[in-house]
């Protein structure tokens, strides 16, 4: 059929009419075993063109014409998502000759640059790790929405301006639950590529599992770092001179597990291996805490640096906010009687909750210096407003779907009455909210801080005590020799570091 189909273009020089209108067809630009692509233009501009062209008849030929339909419907038909080849249309090409008539298939897609080729530059390991990152993300998304690829190899893998997405889809596996039209394989057809497919794939009917596409990231990453892929034993590691090597063979070596069993089974295990075996320095936290605080207040000529500006206040724990990620629920509340680690909400200019407890802030001491490890900021707070539910004033409250108050009890309790029914807060929003019933003091640092060490606590409290007393006002040299006092007591492996 491919000779058939390449005399018919030449006949009809390059050109071909599907319904979207005449196509003038430029370059040959892919091939595989039951198809062909091309670069062709319409309207002026150009798509990739690809063709079903099998010598198959009868069962077989319904079975790929099927599988070719499911590539392009199931792929169109997903939620939108940006690693996955766009498809434009589904069309048929009424192939008329001296052999007689025949009915193509044809998938119109976007045109794409090339696919993933081998690279030889200074910026292998970096693009190394983009490529992984993009393998990860984008094969996570296809298996979160019932698609199993079965044939990832670099060829399936499209490049433009520097992206990565993921395309030929024509033996995938869809979760029929998920998929009306599903891609139909015969008993004794093997599925995949050899070089890049999960061994298990070399036996005729067998199910599909997300391990298949696991294998194939293995021996894509294993290729693009060494240039070839791997079988047996005495696998190649990859030297690409980047931070993590180690972890990164480690994530091919699971990945390329003989036994499906053996590999990681989700894209989930393999991003929490790299978060395990990334786990960052005490000083990277430090140092990112040190970073927010410079950002936000540069000028320190003292080491304090204190600030009653309300959108300065706001627009410092927003950079918190906004850089959560980076420390990993390091970050900790602490007034000397206790302390806790916090995520940030805001609930208004400089009003924060701390976890459940909220705070309108009234000022701040911020001390920082180079030796990153005694960095804290001391927050001043207001006493709060107080809630008023049922005719009551109350200085803690749970809100249902941000509209219904509900006691405390019924909070605990997971149940609540609202509107004459008894409802299950699983199924709803569901906040709990603590004000301030007085103005006080806390420190916001680290858990490898000196503030947050409890050989300092009573420290912590004498201080916030004196502030108390003072209404405030506090004098340097006060804050100097605080934190000369707090700085004594060190996190021990900050010790051994120094």
């Amino acid at each position: 059929m491919k000779e058939r189909f390449s005399r018919y273009l030449k006949d009809n020089k390059n050109k071909i009419q599907l319904s979207v209108g005449e196509i003038n067809l430029i370059d040959k630009i892919g091939e595989g075993g039951n198809g062909i692509v091309y670069k062709g233009e319409i309207f002026g501009k150009t798509f990739a063109f690809k063709f079903l062209l099998s010598n198959t008849s009868g069962k077989s030929l319904k079975t790929k014409t099927e599988r070719f339909l499911a590539e392009y419907f199931n792929i169109v038909t997903i939620e939108k998502t940006n690693f996955i080849v766009k498809y434009v249309d589904y069309d048929l090409l009424n192939l008329e000759d001296e052999e007689g008539s025949a009915i193509i298939p044809v998938i119109m897609m976007k045109e794409y640059e090339s696919s993933l080729k081998l690279d030889e530059s200074e910026n292998k390991g970096q693009n190394f790790i983009k490529l992984l990152n993009f393998l990860l993300d984008a094969v996570d998304e296809i298996h979160s929405q019932g698609i199993i690829h079965r044939d990832l190899k670099p060829e399936n893998i499209l490049v433009k301006d520097g992206k990565y997405v993921l395309a030929d889809f024509g033996i995938a596996s869809y979760n029929p639950e998920i998929f009306e039209i599903r891609a139909k394989t015969v008993k004794n057809e093997r599925i995949g590529n050899r070089l890049f497919s999960a061994p298990e794939q070399e036996i005729a009917g067998k199910d599909s599992h997300p391990t298949m596409d696991i294998y194939a990231i293995g021996q894509i990453l294993q290729w693009f770092a060494t240039g070839n892929t791997h079988r047996g034993t005495g696998r190649k590691r990859i030297s690409l001179k980047i931070e993590d090597e180690r972890m990164f063979n480690g994530v091919i070596e699971n990945c390329l597990k003989n036994e499906p069993s053996q590999r990681f089974q989700s894209i989930a295990d393999i991003k929490q291996y790299i978060k395990d075996s990334r786990e960052k320095d005490i000083f990277e936290y430090m140092y990112d805490f040190n970073r927010v605080v410079r950002s936000n207040f540069p000028k320190n000529n003292w080491g304090f640096v204190h600030s009653n500006d309300l959108e300065r206040i706001d627009s410092l724990f927003q950079t918190f906010k906004d850089n959560e990620e980076l420390f990993d629920n390091k970050l900790w509340w602490h007034d000397g009687s206790g302390n806790i680690d916090f995520t940030l909400t805001r609930k208004g200019l400089a009003t924060w909750k701390f976890w459940d407890s909220e705070y309108s802030i009234k000022e701040i001491w911020v001390f920082y210096d180079n030796s990153v490890f005694n960095d804290f900021i001391l927050v001043h707070h207001n006493k709060s407003e107080p809630f008023i539910v049922e005719g009551e004033e109350t200085f803690h409250t749970a809100i249902v779907d941000d509209e219904h108050h509900i006691s405390y009890s019924e909070y605990q309790n997971g149940y609540a009455e609202i509107n004459g029914k008894v409802v299950d807060l699983a199924d709803h929003k569901v906040e709990f909210i603590e004000r301030a019933k007085e103005d006080g003091y806390f420190f916001v640092g680290l858990t490898y801080h000196c503030i947050l060490r409890q050989r300092n606590d009573k420290t912590v409290r004498d201080f916030i005590e004196t502030l108390k007393a003072k209404d405030g006002n506090i004098e340097i040299e006060e804050l100097r020799e605080f934190q000369w006092k707090i700085r004594k007591n060190k996190l021990t492996e900050v010790m051994m570091r120094l």
